[in-house]
């Protein structure tokens, strides 16, 4: 079945969470019987408002040249206007996949894309849950992870934090950054290392990062899927992770309330604990184990081989 799919970025070096999705699950979908088209924005400059323009021309020349089952759009804001066009001028169906929705100047276009839609996709409970409150039902589909790439690995021999975020505001960083000081207090030798923020890393140098850390800190607020709390868990790594939004339907150890204290608390616990750091890390490689890409991408030509027979 060929897929016509409108694309706005797929970084071959990228771990920002959409390009990841993207890079991996359109890489596997050849072995599940989907010829992917993928159409990639022309010009640098992409916003909402030009979208339309970015993409009309080669969704045309798409449909007319290969006859597409289907369209789908993983970015709502920037692909999802001419995708769901192009669908509805040409008789083609439109699916689409989210993350996760944020209340912002923008909000409206989401909706409009999820209501006009005739699939959508999705990546946790928390993100459908959002989906319906808009009256739209959604299909979860979990995101997987590359256990070849992220293998369990055994305790390392120094004290590093990781603290995983980014620089938008909904990663929290700040809050564990606030938190360092306290914890060199009662454990003087941790190192800690921050990525995500100013420090662009790769697949695999972020690998290397997860092999080198004795625990992963993170405390984000606002998320869809959280592919590096998967990682750090295929990585055998204890986590300090917040308990909002999607992120305790990984049911990672440990999974905490953003409570300062509580937090100091756990990550001391990890850093000069051996026995609860291996029980930790055990529970969550083997909790890990039950996501693949390789299933993300089977149970999506599902979806899509559904929604062009019905």
């Amino acid at each position: 079945m060929i897929v016509a799919m409108p694309h706005c970025g797929m970084n071959a070096n990228s771990t920002s969470g959409g390009e990841v999705v993207e890079r991996e699950v359109i890489s596997r979908l050849p072995a599940v019987g989907i010829e992917p088209h993928v159409i990639a924005a022309p010009w640098r400059g992409l916003r909402w408002w030009n979208s339309l323009f970015y993409f009309a021309p080669a969704l045309r020349r798409c449909v007319r040249e290969h006859r597409p089952a289907l369209i789908r759009a993983h970015s709502l804001r920037y692909t999802g206007i001419p995708a769901i066009i192009a669908a509805r001028l040409s008789g083609i169906p439109v699916t689409v996949h989210f993350h996760h929705l944020e209340q912002d100047r923008l909000s409206w276009l989401d909706r409009w894309v999820l209501r006009h839609a005739d699939r959508v996709t999705t990546d946790s409970l928390f993100s459908q849950h959002q989906a319906r409150q808009l009256g739209v039902t959604a299909q979860v589909i979990r995101l997987g992870v590359d256990h070849q790439r992220f293998p369990p690995r055994p305790m390392p021999a120094g004290r590093l934090v990781l603290l995983v975020g980014g620089n938008k505001p909904r990663k929290n960083v700040e809050f564990v950054q606030a938190l360092w000081p306290q914890v060199l207090r009662r454990v003087s030798d941790t190192e800690f290392l921050e990525v995500g923020q100013g420090v662009a890393v790769d697949d695999e140098a972020m690998a290397t990062c997860y092999h080198r850390a004795r625990l992963v800190a993170f405390p984000s607020v606002l998320e869809g899927f959280g592919l590096p709390v998967l990682e750090a868990m295929a990585s055998a790594r204890p986590l300090v992770c917040s308990d909002r939004t999607a992120l305790p339907e990984f049911g990672a150890v440990s999974t905490l309330a953003l409570r300062p204290s509580l937090w100091v608390d756990w990550i001391v616990e990890y850093l000069t604990n051996d026995r609860r750091w291996r029980e930790a890390a055990e529970s969550n490689a083997a909790k890990a184990w039950g996501y693949s890409w390789e299933r993300t991408a089977r149970e999506m030509a599902t979806a899509w081989r559904q929604c062009v027979s019905a």
